[in-house]
């Protein structure tokens, strides 16, 4: 049979298009999954920097903590009840220290935080100070006495001639670090594991083991795609968190179920895929009735996945028809919905963790560590230019009857009410944050003595009045002690600050509690 020309034509122009069409959706497959990959890839990868950093930061904040215990004037000099009573306040403040000693050359517990004290010369931790002279962290383990998983911080105690005198060791629970990981890992397709200088594990998701530790370890080592022994295909990311100081060389794992990750993306794609061949055979069998609209329509299409894969999610495909390059224009539109969604799930993510590091979970105040670097850049910022500034140790009195008379819900409520009474007292440049329990700092800049005088007793005046709790059920009174320190008259750093107007508190609360007491170098002097 003789073929025409035209029929010649039509069927290579057919089989082109054809080919066209399967060779577009295979490079658009392949370009967005790619992409999409890298995004997934860059996405943990931030992730896991900002874990790193918050944990890093967590194990900087203890050891300082510790450090100023170790650097406490004459601590190993001091009674064992007054060693115990630094230890207590310490612990009281840190929940999560369970348990604060100091510990003598010969490796015998001085005073403890709580409960009877035992040699600990056969520590590893006690025998690294005795060799080394310095502080470190150990690896994980099971407390002894109350089963909990503990990490221990030992730091050095010196004498005027640098010459070791005893160490201040704490036991601290790792309930925190795993509470952090375990947000990371409310993903069901995110795994994030964390592990001590020995591999030993810290955090994991619900259910694993050293041994799936160690299969995802020599995964995420190697990086990119890897394969579990059950069939599983991972993406892994890992990093260390290096603290040499204190001989910190943890790894930080985080993994994601591959086919789960890309699933959103795949099934769109495979829709689209079928839809476009389904096109190209319509196509094929009207090819002479296609118009230049539906031509550009594809061209559109090429052009919005071309820009999308360089990383413009305002692209969108516009078109009104309700044929199939409709269909088209709808799921790679919803597929664009897609990746954004999944963008800013991750950026929502991050950001919750940042304001954990920098939040009190109870009050919503600035926590310690943002109050202190804060309040550090403004003094930065005032160095030798004259101006003033002061500091609140602010302490309620009887904060503990509340609590055993009413409950920790009323208790907590309480914490809440002072908090916003602060908030409301202070002005548009000072800061207000919780330091832990019942205790809060005030920082004032540029404030002058008699402004300081009047912002004490506005604190002493709002929280005598009386605390509505539990929904206006119960009524609660407390005062507060205050110990007030100014810059540059009393300190220039603001750990200074903070020590002088604790023990400016104390002498408030030794004189009766319901006032304030402004120190004056070593002396302090009540208002």
């Amino acid at each position: 049979m003789k073929v025409s020309i035209n029929e010649k034509y039509t069927a290579v122009v057919s089989t082109a298009l054809l080919a066209t069409v399967l060779a577009f959706m295979g490079i658009v497959h392949v370009a967005v999954v790619g992409y999409y990959e890298q995004k997934v890839r860059m996405g943990d990868s931030q992730l896991t920097h900002i874990l790193a950093t918050h944990i890093e930061r967590n194990i900087r904040a203890e050891d300082e903590v510790i450090g100023m215990l170790a650097d406490y004037p004459d601590i190993m000099e001091r009674p064992v009840e007054q060693q115990q009573f630094i230890l207590l306040k310490t612990a009281r403040n840190h929940p999560h220290y369970e348990l604060l000693s100091t510990v003598d050359m010969n490796g015998d517990q001085i005073a403890r935080s709580w409960g009877e004290g035992g040699p600990r010369g056969d520590r590893a931790w006690f025998q690294d100070f005795k060799r080394t002279h310095h502080g470190a962290i150990s690896d994980v383990y099971v407390s002894r006495s109350t089963g909990n998983d503990i990490v221990t911080i030992t730091k050095g105690i010196f004498d005027a001639s640098r010459n070791p005198v005893g160490l201040i060791m704490a036991d601290i629970r790792t309930t925190d670090l795993k509470n952090l990981i375990q947000s990371a890992n409310s993903d069901p397709d995110c795994e994030v594991y964390l592990l001590d200088n020995g591999q030993n594990i810290i955090a994991a998701p619900d259910g694993r083991d050293a041994d799936d530790v160690g299969d995802v370890l020599a995964g995420a080592q190697d990086g990119g795609l890897f394969t579990m022994d059950d069939g599983r295909r991972l993406i892994g990311v890992y990093q260390t968190i290096d603290i040499p100081e204190i001989n910190v060389h943890w790894s930080l794992m985080l993994v994601r179920d591959y086919d789960a990750a890309l699933a959103p993306v795949t099934s769109i794609l495979q829709r689209t895929l079928v839809l476009g061949i389904i096109i190209a055979l319509i196509a094929i069998a009207v090819l002479y009735s296609m118009d230049r609209r539906v031509t550009r329509g594809f061209l559109r299409a090429g052009q919005v996945i071309r820009l999308v894969g360089q990383g413009d999610y305002s692209q969108r495909f516009e078109y009104r028809g309700t044929d199939e390059l409709g269909d088209i224009a709808k799921n790679l539109n919803h597929m664009i919905d897609l990746l954004v969604c999944a963008q800013e799930k991750q950026q929502a993510a991050a950001h919750k963790i940042q304001a954990m590091a920098y939040h009190d979970s109870l009050t919503g105040l600035p926590n310690r560590r943002h109050f202190m670097n804060t309040a550090r850049r403004v003094l930065v910022e005032a160095y030798g230019k004259d101006r003033l500034a002061a500091l609140f140790f602010i302490d309620l009195d009887k904060f503990k009857e509340v609590n055993d008379t009413y409950g920790h819900a009323a208790g907590d409520d309480l914490l809440i009410e002072v908090g916003r009474r602060l908030i409301a007292i202070a002005g548009r440049t000072e800061i207000v944050c919780r330091l832990g329990g019942d205790e809060f700092l005030m920082f004032l800049p540029g404030a002058n003595d008699l402004e300081i005088e009047q912002k004490g007793q506005a604190v002493i005046d709002s929280l005598e009045q009386p605390f509505r709790l539990a929904g206006g059920d119960i009524e609660a009174h407390v005062s507060a002690s205050i110990g007030i320190a100014r810059y540059p008259t009393d300190a220039r750093t603001v750990d200074d600050l903070v020590q002088l107007a604790d023990a400016a508190m104390y002498v408030a609360k030794q004189n009766g509690r319901g006032r304030y007491v402004v120190t004056n170098g070593k002396k302090t002097e009540e208002a």
